[in-house]
């Protein structure tokens, strides 16, 4: 019987159950589905996460390898894009073997600045899909679906006056949610650490309308979670620590599976280098990228959802309320990079895969 095989390999803290509904989407069509999992993988073994997964029709290997015993010549694996990790050696020993592939287009712009193992993928918009078309050549199908990283945007709902009491805030302030970028290699740290803790500062001593909030990278609350398969531990440049407590070690930061919850609830968004931004316009929601110019960023910009900013403007445009964006600017950028913000791409990635089924 022909069936599809899904492979996770990493486990994110802001997505705890990011393929499920996908899963339970192709199972819903009649689909034959493993769900595969390496030995001792996380989200066995914390009892929250088990809840779940131990529902699902789950196989484990031992190695990367061993996956190829679940995927019969007829079959498909569908797993995440990957370049270099281990969902991308997962993806060659099944290319070698001749198997079908479809890799998933991630929340960052990844897929448009490197290639991956695989030879069909999907993309987040038909933009983005011209994008991958003029850089790399060797894709088979690219399929246009929306990325399942951004679905929970359409469905998480917020009571903001109830969230902000909950993490101690004065309510009768404004919400400032900064978005440091991912602190998974050292380099993207360089000089960065600097204006993040010069952020915090501002908005402490000079913005005394605003509380301030850190919504942090997924890669970042892994730093101090247990060393299982699923958890990727990338954090040389803290030393094993959060990135938050060596620039702004008192901050409240938002707990990671409510990170959607704090864009809902937030005001603004202060934002230095990290890809988040393309997700903001998803929420409508204002966005100061500070120092732009100095750092090198892939994720596309838009004037009309994104404000430009020095850091010594910082303090005047939060305290004169100097920000604003329009609904329709944002559903523009969205159908443009994003394809549609309905919460709907897990849909769309079923129809794919059974399309190559």
């Amino acid at each position: 019987m022909t069936k599809v095989v899904m492979f996770s390999d990493q486990f994110l803290p802001t997505f705890p159950y990011l393929d499920v509904p996908l899963y339970n989407e192709v199972v819903s069509r009649g689909i034959q589905v493993v769900y595969v999992l390496q030995n001792g993988d996380y989200r066995l073994v914390d009892p929250s996460l088990s809840v779940v997964y131990n529902t699902l029709n789950l196989a484990t290997i031992k190695k990367t390898k061993d996956i190829l015993a679940y995927v019969d010549k007829n079959d498909l694996l569908v797993t995440r894009f990957d370049y270099k990790g281990t969902a991308s050696q997962v993806a060659m020993d099944a290319k070698n073997s001749k198997r079908n592939i479809l890799m998933l287009d991630p929340a960052a712009i990844d897929i448009c600045t490197r290639e991956c193992p695989a030879q069909q993928i999907t993309a987040k918009s038909a933009d983005m899909k011209s994008r991958i078309l003029k850089k790399f050549v060797n894709y088979r199908n690219i399929f246009v679906t929306g990325t399942i990283h951004f679905d929970a945007a359409a469905t998480t709902q917020v009571d903001k006056i109830e969230f902000m009491k909950s993490y101690g805030f004065n309510t009768n302030k404004k919400l400032a949610l900064l978005t440091p970028a991912n602190p998974a290699e050292a380099n993207h740290q360089k000089g960065v650490d600097d204006e993040y803790e010069q952020i915090a500062k501002i908005v402490k001593e000079q913005c005394p309308n605003y509380e301030l909030m850190i919504k942090a990278h997924p890669m970042d609350y892994t730093a101090k979670m247990p060393s299982r398969p699923g958890v990727i531990h990338k954090h040389e440049y803290y030393k094993g620590l959060y990135s938050w407590e060596k620039f702004a070690p008192n901050a409240v930061v938002v707990k990671a599976e409510e990170g959607y919850k704090a864009f809902k609830a937030c005001d603004i968004v202060l934002n230095v280098r990290s890809s988040i931004a393309m997700e903001t316009p998803l929420f409508e929601k204002p966005i100061l990228h500070i120092n732009r110019s100095k750092y090198t960023t892939n994720w596309p910009y838009s004037k009309d959802v994104m404000i430009d900013i020095k850091m010594d403007k910082l303090a005047y445009v939060l305290n004169n309320n100097n920000y604003s964006v329009g609904a329709n600017e944002c559903k523009k950028y969205v159908e443009r990079y994003c394809f549609s913000g309905d919460g709907k791409s897990y849909v769309r990635i079923a129809d794919v895969i059974i399309k190559l089924l």
